[in-house]
């Protein structure tokens, strides 16, 4: 994790000289960044699975953005017999996270493989979740026990990407929106149980951002 945490405060920099590039990179290499990173955590994989890894978006008639709802990813158990095998499926949706980087997708992919385990231990219960709201609350809460035991920073470069390119990308409307989904509105999210994205401070400091219009005050917040 140290690395990541180098190229956590590369990524900083080269948000700051120029944010076209930076997502035009991301973007390029997003399947790359996921692959490395289930990598670093190939050690938590479950044992004895077969975890298969998709990095696509969906087929739409509409452009579907990073803050609406189906720009969600997932985990699935595809089968769970002695006949059948062992195989888990772990879908990155490219519409929610395609242009973040590798240190911002972390928190996303560590997430996402203690959902493989979920499943792995105890297959009849997790695919319950599918059916039953309180399994599924119970599986998010449980995976973001994960993503509180890597460093905050990851965090908060997910928070600072995925405003920034909605704002890039759709203005002052679009970060409105995704500030606001990850200050309250994932924690609400299908059955809930994930933690708040976005802090009380980082939100009144983008409030003040957009009531200035001046992109570069949340930017800065970040960079101290």
């Amino acid at each position: 994790m140290e690395s990541l945490l180098k190229e956590l405060l590369t990524c900083r920099k080269k948000i700051k000289a120029n944010r076209k590039k930076f997502w035009e990179e991301n973007k390029k290499n997003f399947e790359t960044n996921i692959q490395k990173l289930v990598k670093l955590n190939q050690d938590k994989l479950p044992k004895g699975w077969k975890v298969y890894l998709v990095a696509s978006s969906f087929l739409s008639d509409k452009e579907i953005k990073p803050y609406d709802y189906d720009a969600w990813s997932v985990t699935e158990l595809v089968t769970a017999t002695q006949r059948q095998g062992f195989e888990i499926m772990i879908f990155f949706n490219k519409s929610g996270s395609g242009f973040l980087s590798a240190p911002a997708l972390l928190s996303l992919v560590v997430h996402e493989i203690r959902h493989a385990n979920q499943a792995a231990e105890a297959p009849e219960h997790y695919h319950k979740g599918s059916l039953n709201d309180v399994i599924a609350r119970e599986r998010e809460v449980d995976a973001e026990k994960e993503v509180k035991k890597i460093s905050e920073e990851f965090r908060r470069q997910s928070t600072l990407e995925n405003v920034l390119y909605s704002f890039d990308t759709y203005g002052w409307k679009g970060a409105k929106e995704m500030a606001i989904l990850l200050h309250k509105g994932t924690a609400e999210l299908y059955a809930g149980g994930y933690d708040q994205e976005m802090t009380e401070q980082e939100y009144i400091v983008f409030l003040e951002s957009e009531k200035k219009r001046d992109i570069n005050i949340f930017l800065n917040y970040f960079l101290k």
